[in-house]
């Protein structure tokens, strides 16, 4: 899969996009500020929902990549 996105955000956004779990135990849902949105959407010249889509297919390969298939669709 082609990283589009992930190289362009900051580091805590990248920190943030690998977060599992919570400190707590919890599970932890990643969402993208509106401004790191709009950013992303006019530098790479494309739609909001997109960069969002986009965002998401991003989050999920990496965390399968460090967890393994145990991490599907429905946890990103």
């Amino acid at each position: 899969m082609d990283l589009i996105c992930y190289f362009l955000l900051g580091t805590k956004s990248r920190r943030l996009m690998k977060k599992r779990s919570s400190r707590w135990g919890r599970k932890y849902h990643y969402q993208p500020r509106e401004q790191l949105v709009k950013r992303l959407a006019f530098e790479l010249k494309t739609s909001e929902s997109f960069i969002r889509e986009q965002i998401a297919n991003e989050r999920l390969f990496l965390l399968q990549t460090v967890y393994g298939n145990e991490i599907t669709k429905a946890d990103v």
